[in-house]
């Protein structure tokens, strides 16, 4: 009713169902159920969006205990067969994730590895911060922020935006354990040596955020992420110590289409973009994704070339930097050569 992930009970001998979980967080996957049956443990984002903990969830009222750490992310979260033990990779910008062992009974934790580089701090230059903000809809957006060493609120510095914004599962850009190489190595990067303030957001089109966020691509594909960049850069314009006629914006795949659909429908909100591997043309795109996401797709006609970029292109006012790989089997090389 939420319009998030939540599970539900089936009664099969009545034949009714309920809402086990309900309210504005997404309560997805369910790992496994205690052996008397009265109790699943659901990985849910109820603390916050960018975290996620295991919760012990009770199946008569849905009453909820969290039994992993907070301020995290639990990834492939596992209950043993009796329901007696947790396995689950845990972490945060603070400590990369490991595998822990928990008991669901007293909430005890013993970390099981320790699989990363001793002088893995030496490289983590800057850890993020999370913020929010809301933009013209009353959304809240969720985002993490890297400051460059010496950074004042004061100051005018550049800063170079990432995002995806297209759905993929239920996984957020922005989450407290991300070290993925766009979202947070070369954001932090670009922040330690070379001063710039970086930042990563989840505007609307992103998974995990209910059906609103989901949905907001259909029929209009990147025009909600459009204006959520343009309430960013708004929002940036105190306290966050940029100049906001000198940020750069950069995305991958979808976030490529989004770089290129801004600069070409918003040209003055960024001073310039990198698109790399961009789906242009969403009638060249996989029809099972496009269908869903995109707008009503038909097989052998050009439903979708309503959606094309080209027409937007002669719009452009900044530098766009465009990258794509000849060999990309999933991206066609063909889109972004034709947006040249």
């Amino acid at each position: 009713k939420d319009g998030f992930r939540h599970p539900m009970v089936f009664d099969l001998k009545t034949k009714t169902n309920k809402e086990l979980i309900t309210g504005n967080f997404e309560s997805y996957i369910i790992s496994g159920f205690s052996k008397d049956s009265k109790y699943a443990y659901i990985v849910s984002d109820k603390q916050s969006p960018p975290m996620a903990n295991v919760y012990k969830v009770s199946l008569a009222d849905g009453s909820m205990k969290p039994i992993g750490q907070k301020d995290g992310m639990h990834r492939r979260s596992v209950i043993s067969n009796k329901g007696k033990w947790l396995a689950t990779l845990y972490g945060n910008w603070h400590a990369r994730p490991e595998l822990f062992l928990v008991n669901t009974t007293n909430f005890n934790k013993k970390k099981l590895t320790d699989s990363h580089r001793k002088d893995w701090k030496k490289y983590n230059l800057i850890i993020p911060e999370l913020f929010t903000y809301k933009n013209r809809h009353g959304d809240v957006i969720h985002g993490m922020l890297f400051k460059p060493e010496g950074w004042k609120p004061t100051d005018k510095r550049p800063a170079i935006t990432y995002m995806y914004g297209g759905p993929v599962k239920h996984r957020h850009t922005v989450e407290a354990d991300t070290f993925s190489g766009l979202a947070y190595k070369f954001q932090m990067i670009m922040a330690a040596k070379h001063g710039y303030v970086t930042l990563a957001i989840d505007p609307r089109g992103q998974s995990g955020y209910g059906k609103r966020f989901q949905e907001a691509n259909f029929g209009n594909p990147g025009q909600a992420q459009v204006e959520d960049l343009e309430d960013l850069v708004k929002h940036m314009e105190s306290g966050f110590g940029v100049d906001t006629k000198r940020i750069g914006l950069h995305g991958w795949s979808f976030g490529g289409y989004q770089t290129m659909r801004t600069l070409f429908t918003s040209p003055d909100t960024f001073a310039c973009g990198i698109a790399v591997a961009s789906v242009t043309e969403w009638e060249n795109y996989n029809a099972w994704y496009s269908g869903s996401t995109i707008d009503k797709s038909v097989r052998g006609k050009p439903t979708l070339k309503k959606h094309s970029l080209l027409p937007l292109a002669r719009n452009l006012k900044k530098p766009l930097l465009l990258v794509h790989g000849m060999l990309d089997p999933n991206v066609l090389f063909q889109d972004t050569i034709r947006v040249y």
